[in-house]
């Protein structure tokens, strides 16, 4: 007999859903017809990322592509694929695949928390530590005994997901990756669907979509109010909301005239991969499949002394690393630092006249 109806779990779940549309609502009812329509988009993405976790297997479970073009949740990187799962701790599992051409790959597990972004790793591997073939190819072991060789990552007690990052430099046309899992000694599986799980998954499900909300509210009151500027990204250090420990994050907004630019101005230290994103204020990200909206390190002009210059407009200047804001005069952007060898400095942050930039 489960302990919680799943009448009252889809009760959670719908007044969840109710709240983030009512909260949308009061947030876009100022803003052109266009701006509040890509807000309500925002809602039926984090809707399939609610999905994910409805279906997932934890005896026999499948990598779930995560933060696709068509379904962005959160500050996506567009640079990135990610891949999800869930996984019982009692269990032994063997991840098998190859890691393509991405210039980093991490595999990261986390603890299971009450609230979905409250997160902690209890586990990871960079790809770089990977014993690999030639080709790319790995196995990786999951919990069980430490075999003393090969790869292997623990799964202790509260161990529940696990993440797959991958970012390339060109992630159109570089060799794709391919991620399989198999449990090694799978329990039984259940006799029928679990009544008390599905109604904590749509509980969480509806936890998930008011905390959306709240995300996009307090980036606009502590992110788009400030004007252009950039600033360290302290709150998603150190993996929190399932990001990587491998990641340094620094984030800003401009908040620019048609004919104006925002130039940052800084120096990249040596790392496995950098790039900076623009989003909106809804914390998705531009249209990258048409628009520079994003450039990755391997694209990214420097000097000898690895200076660079980022333009970021709403025309292009035809100048080298200019990033299209689409028209948007308020929006947010992100540079993502992986593995540095060297803490990187804040850039500087200028707000110039789209004809006074020069080469």
């Amino acid at each position: 007999m489960a302990d919680v109806d799943v009448k009252a779990g889809w009760d959670a779940f719908i007044a969840g859903v109710q709240t983030a549309v009512e909260r949308m609502d009061q947030m876009t009812g100022d803003l052109a017809p266009d701006e509040r329509a890509d807000g309500f988009q925002v809602l039926t993405r984090t809707l399939g990322a609610a999905h994910e976790e409805l279906e997932m297997d934890r005896i026999r479970p499948e990598p779930v592509p995560h933060n696709l073009s068509s379904n962005k949740f959160l500050m996506d990187n567009p640079d990135g694929k990610y891949w999800t799962f869930e996984l019982d701790p009692s269990q032994h599992y063997r991840l098998s695949g190859n890691l393509g051409a991405a210039a980093y790959t991490a595999i990261a597990i986390y603890r299971a928390k009450e609230k979905w972004h409250d997160t902690e790793i209890c586990a990871n591997i960079n790809g770089a530590d990977l014993e690999t073939d030639g080709s790319g190819d790995f196995e990786l072991l999951l919990g069980g005994e430490n075999p003393g060789h090969g790869n292997w990552l623990p799964l202790d007690g509260d161990a529940r997901t696990v993440w797959i990052r991958q970012f390339f430099n060109d992630v159109y046309n570089e060799r794709p990756s391919r991620f399989d899992i198999v449990n090694l000694d799978p329990k039984a599986p259940p006799a029928a669907l679990d009544p008390d799980l599905l109604a904590q998954r749509l509980t969480r499900a509806g936890r998930k979509m008011k905390s959306m909300t709240s995300a996009i509210r307090h980036a606009a009151e502590h992110e788009l109010s400030r004007g252009n500027h950039v600033r360290v990204w302290s709150e998603m250090l150190g993996g929190a909301v399932f990001t990587s420990s491998d990641i340094w994050y620094q984030r800003g907004a401009w908040d620019l005239a048609e004919d104006e630019a925002l130039v940052l101005q800084g120096v990249a230290p040596p790392s496995q991969f950098w790039n900076i994103v623009l989003y909106s204020r809804f914390l998705n990200s531009l249209d990258h499949r048409n628009r520079p909206a994003s450039l990755t390190g391997g694209k990214i002009s420097t000097d000898s002394d690895g200076r660079y210059r980022l333009i970021i407009s709403a025309s292009d200047p035809g100048l080298a690393n200019w990033l299209d804001t689409e028209g948007r005069g308020k929006g947010m952007f992100a540079l993502r630092w992986v593995c540095p060898e060297t803490q990187p400095e804040l850039p500087s942050a200028t707000v110039v006249k789209l004809a006074d930039l020069s080469e």
